[in-house]
């Protein structure tokens, strides 16, 4: 065989070679893409399951909510829900409204109000309330005594501040205003 010959025969056979190794690869390549294109299909069709399943799991959980707060409201009627850094309106004997701050951070947090007293007696009163705070189940979680010595005068109006003696690890979601005295 002359070298010609020779080399166009070796040229042949890796031509041949390559062109083999070519077509097999695209076949595996080919094969792994529609693997991964399979399993990406799965993968979305979990993850639409699992968005539908956490929009059914959100919806119980509102629903579940607000079963609770009617639950917990209706067997401590008196409750006020406690809305922190916003004036809420009481109304009640001499006590106008009340503002809870939280201040701090993780668990070390402090529970800190403020209530405008107003006398709309014609006779003078002596401030004698119990703040009492609630978790969202209804326990109680902490208190606060509120003594004035010094009279509120017809017609006066006070401010009052302090920090609520919260005596569990937990969040007060509500409020409770007792007058020891009546009014």
């Amino acid at each position: 065989m002359s070298p010609y010959k020779k080399r166009a025969y070796l040229f042949g056979v890796l031509l041949g070679a390559t062109v083999f190794l070519l077509v097999a690869v695209s076949i595996g390549l080919g094969a792994k893409i529609t693997g991964l294109s399979n399993t990406k299909s799965f993968l979305n069709q979990q993850l639409i399951d699992v968005g539908d399943e956490l929009k059914q799991t959100r919806t119980r959980l509102t629903e579940t909510e607000q079963q609770l707060q009617a639950l917990v409201e209706g067997r401590l009627p008196n409750l006020r829900t406690l809305e922190p850094d916003k004036v809420l309106k009481v109304g009640e004997h001499y006590v106008r409204n009340i503002v809870f701050t939280v201040i701090g951070n993780g668990h070390s947090r402090v529970y800190e109000y403020k209530m405008v007293m107003e006398n709309p007696y014609y006779y003078p009163v002596y401030p004698d309330i119990r703040l009492l705070v609630f978790d969202k189940l209804g326990v109680q979680v902490g208190i606060d005594n509120i003594e004035e010595k010094l009279e509120l005068g017809p017609g006066a109006s006070r401010s009052y501040s302090s920090n609520i003696n919260v005596f569990m690890h937990s969040i007060p979601d509500y409020f409770n205003i007792d007058f020891k005295t009546g009014g």
